[in-house]
């Protein structure tokens, strides 16, 4: 029994046909943004405005406790402002690669599996500073490395259903 289901899960992954999803428009248009010499916050706060779970995000770390000024901030604008464009580009890929990561049917497993990767992005960008690597390199290794867990266990939910 558990060899046919091996042998199920195998041959649905060598068929093909799974892949992950690109990088949203929206996180590609943003890194590039961020890239600029100068930066256009109009057109930052446009982007980011697109995305009501980005916005929302960079709403809460904006008035985090580590961030936070004399008063709570209330608009994007500010909030963008406050976290600045490193920042910035972190949420906005740690938001869209973390959707990559969800998984119908697996919803505890793929939380815990993306709670690893964000601890390694922060680990491995920890220790990009200290050995002067990049950061930016480190920082999305670290979120992609267990990237092929999700695209396992969307074949396993199908093969079991």
């Amino acid at each position: 029994m558990q060899s046919d289901l091996f042998d199920a899960i195998e041959e649905r992954l060598a068929a093909g046909g799974y892949t992950l999803p690109p990088l949203p428009e929206i996180a590609a248009r943003l890194m590039m943004l961020v890239a600029q010499p100068e930066v256009d916050f109009d057109e930052l706060e446009q982007v980011i405005g697109q995305d009501p779970v980005m916005a929302a995000q960079v709403l809460k770390v904006a008035n985090s406790s580590s961030l936070v000024g004399r008063r709570a901030v209330d608009s994007l604008r500010e909030a963008i402002t406050r976290v600045g464009t490193r920042m910035l580009a972190r949420i906005a890929l740690s938001t869209q690669v973390g959707r990559v990561y969800e998984v119908p049917g697996c919803e505890n497993r793929s939380k815990e599996i993306w709670q690893h990767a964000q601890l390694s992005s922060a680990y491995a960008t920890e220790l990009a500073w200290r050995l002067r690597a990049d950061p930016k390199t480190c920082f999305l290794s670290g979120l992609l490395h267990t990237v092929g867990y999700p695209v396992v266990l969307k074949v396993v939910t199908e093969v079991c259903t």
